[in-house]
């Protein structure tokens, strides 16, 4: 009679839990079935699973009962047709791997040259140049690849489009800009455009570092010149190159392209 009364109290326990699953229709487990409806939330915070029990998925809390079937969701995944099993061996499509980093960008890399319509790699000279508009300057084309540029190269407010700085001091002569250089053009938002050259990705057709009116041509020729320029980039590169050149003057008989 003990070893009844025993059973009973148990089974009348058992009742009461299985109880407690229901929704609010009066609807419980169905245990005749190993398979739940396929719902895989659930909640992590150390409590009973909030899931219905006739999802199938067991509960995380520790009061988690041994009565459950199917596998236990792993939160990995809200699609109701995805496999909670494989939550979490699917591959991340961002290429990221599991430290959420990412993969490693290539190395960026900039180079600025001269001429009005064609870029020309520095040999040596800096030619001060007769621009479209009558101004005396130095024509300073740019070319890059391995960073980021906004899909859209006008669209300066994007956060991909990279900064460019270039400035210029010439040995002997004070500078007049406001940045003490003898002439820069500084924080312009670049607008790069896609390059027909296979080796570069991305070209900028020139920047202008127009020349003081108060000197002439004749009086910088034959002056060394340091050339800089510098990208900051989306990505966090911070791209450079300099030159350390010789003024010449190219007003005259080439159109300034060298």
């Amino acid at each position: 009679m003990v070893c009844w009364a025993r059973f009973r109290l148990g089974g009348l326990a058992l009742s009461l839990l299985l109880c407690t699953a229901c929704d609010d229709t009066g609807a419980g487990p169905d245990s005749g079935s190993s398979e739940g409806s396929g719902d895989t939330s659930a909640q992590t915070d150390g409590a009973t699973s909030g899931a219905d029990a006739s999802t199938g998925s067991a509960t995380t809390g520790a009061s988690a009962t041994a009565t459950t079937s199917g596998p236990a969701s792993t939160g990995a995944s809200t699609d109701p047709t995805a496999d909670p099993t494989n939550a979490t061996d699917a591959p991340d499509p961002s290429g990221s791997d599991s430290s959420g980093e990412g993969p490693v960008p290539r190395e960026g890399w900039i180079e600025i040259g001269y001429g009005l319509d064609e870029f020309f790699p520095f040999e040596g000279e800096l030619p001060v140049t007769l621009g479209p508009q009558g101004f005396m300057m130095f024509s300073l084309p740019l070319r890059g690849s391995n960073f980021p540029v906004a899909p859209d190269p006008f669209d300066f407010d994007h956060p991909d489009t990279p900064i460019l700085s270039v400035w210029t001091d010439i040995e002997g002569i004070e500078g007049e800009h406001p940045s003490g250089h003898f002439a820069a053009y500084l924080n312009y938002p670049v607008p790069f455009m896609l390059s027909d050259d296979e080796d570069v990705d991305y070209e900028f057709v020139s920047v202008w570092l127009v020349i003081p009116e108060t000197y002439s041509p004749a009086e910088l020729a034959g002056r060394e010149a340091v050339v800089h320029a510098e990208l900051d980039c989306a990505d966090g590169q911070f791209l450079i190159d300099e030159h350390v050149l010789t003024v010449v003057d190219d007003t005259v008989g080439s159109g300034g392209e060298g």
